[in-house]
């Protein structure tokens, strides 16, 4: 077998779609005109996945396959296989036919640089790990089907997905202002709470929040379709659920959970950080958030956005936070907190939307305006996928403040 070309090249951005067996592959044949008509390239790779079991303890399979193939032309999307994954063969193989056999495949020293060079005669094993980001292989034909060049793309690294993970208001006691549930905070240097902290027995947000990865984090029930947060307004601390109004100049606390299939869990964790807990440098094992560990299936951070419909129907979208996370006193990005802040200064109906970010810098896509999609859905309409994306999206409204007294 002669010549193959192999390119990669990070992306910013991930496709909107993840399609990974190998009769639906979906990486173009940039080759349309070719004549390799009679048979199909299709790539196997071997990557580490993580998946989560129902009491949300991870499952790391270190030897998962996975087959990258070039479909018929016109087939739009990209296949996406787990970061860093390595490529083990290439086999050619008839379109309606069985997978080729071992005597099919031309082998991976088919494989050479990007540029324009002679074939090299055994790659290394660098050239056959592929990092996050969009790549493509470009294989030269066999004979028997045409010949001609074949361009294989696909993306490496699955997006992370996101819950949310606030309070279990039915646990919470009746707020002493008679507005909903919340306790009173008597000492917040010491987080000393009436009853005490937590009152729901979830202990994600406050000061044991360091002892659990973003995996760890279970919505309330364990139902992926419930949507809470914590609202702050003087010294109480309340437990509210999706729709509910919260008091104007507030401070609006998003707490969230997610999964990420591939990407290893490295926090951006400098030690020297004022903000970690005195004895994180001897004692990293009592807090897990801040702690590499390697495959857990866990994100490493969020961010978060909010926008707002004013009482008028005009709309404000506020711009994204930075990733949280981040301890390093170093970096201009610094954002040493668990949990997302966000003050309540208008009035309103607000949308909320939190995304996970993993390690290698790839983030839970956004489907669209928040605005929109709650909307439509709410009044009953929405595709399919618009349906399924609105347990993404948090909304409350912010009263207006009180006229004072005459």
């Amino acid at each position: 077998m002669a010549l193959a070309a192999a390119s990669g090249c990070a992306m910013p951005l991930a496709p909107e779609s993840s399609r990974t067996d190998a009769s639906a592959g979906l990486a173009r044949n940039a080759d349309e005109g070719s004549s390799s008509h009679s048979l199909v390239v299709q790539l196997k790779l071997v990557g580490t996945i993580v998946t989560l079991d129902p009491d949300f303890q991870p499952r790391v399979d270190p030897h998962a396959t996975f087959y990258v193939t070039s479909p018929a032309p016109g087939a739009t999307g990209v296949d996406t296989v787990p970061s860093y994954s390595v490529l083990e063969k290439i086999q050619w193989r008839p379109v309606a036919g069985a997978r080729a056999s071992e005597s099919d495949d031309p082998g991976l020293s088919a494989i050479v640089n990007a540029h324009p060079a002679p074939p090299s005669p055994a790659p290394h094993e660098s050239d056959r790990v592929f990092a996050p980001g969009m790549h493509e292989l470009v294989l030269q034909a066999p004979d028997r089907a045409g010949g001609g060049e074949v361009t294989v793309r696909f993306w490496v690294n699955f997006a992370p997905d996101t819950w949310w993970a606030g309070p279990e208001p039915a646990l919470w006691p009746p707020s002493s202002d008679g507005d909903g549930r919340a306790v009173d905070v008597a000492d917040w240097s010491q987080f000393s709470t009436v009853p005490a902290w937590p009152p729901d027995g979830r202990r994600y947000f406050g000061p044991d929040s360091f002892r659990f990865v973003p995996a760890a984090r279970r919505p309330p029930g364990d139902d992926f379709e419930r949507r809470t947060f914590y609202e702050i307004y003087g010294d109480r601390i309340y437990a509210r659920s999706e729709g509910d109004a919260v008091h104007l100049d507030s401070w609006i606390v998003l707490v969230n959970g997610g999964y990420d299939k591939d990407s290893k869990y490295v926090p951006r964790v400098d030690p020297a950080d004022p903000a970690l807990p005195p004895d994180f440098a001897g004692n990293p094992g009592l807090y897990p958030l801040l702690e590499a560990q390697g495959h857990i299936g866990s994100p490493i951070g969020f961010r978060s956005r909010l926008s707002l419909k004013l009482p008028d129907g005009s709309r404000v979208d506020f711009a994204q936070s930075g990733l949280y996370p981040i301890f390093d006193p170093a970096s201009v990005f610094r954002l040493p907190q668990v949990a997302g802040y966000w003050r309540a200064s208008f009035a309103g109906k607000f949308y909320a939307v939190a995304r996970a970010q993993d390690s290698d810098g790839l983030l839970d896509p956004l489907l669209g305006s928040a605005i929109e999609i709650a909307d439509r859905v709410d009044a009953g309409g929405g595709t399919p996928e618009e349906r399924l994306y609105r347990r993404k999206i948090l909304t409350f409204h912010v009263r207006p403040a009180a006229r004072p007294q005459l």
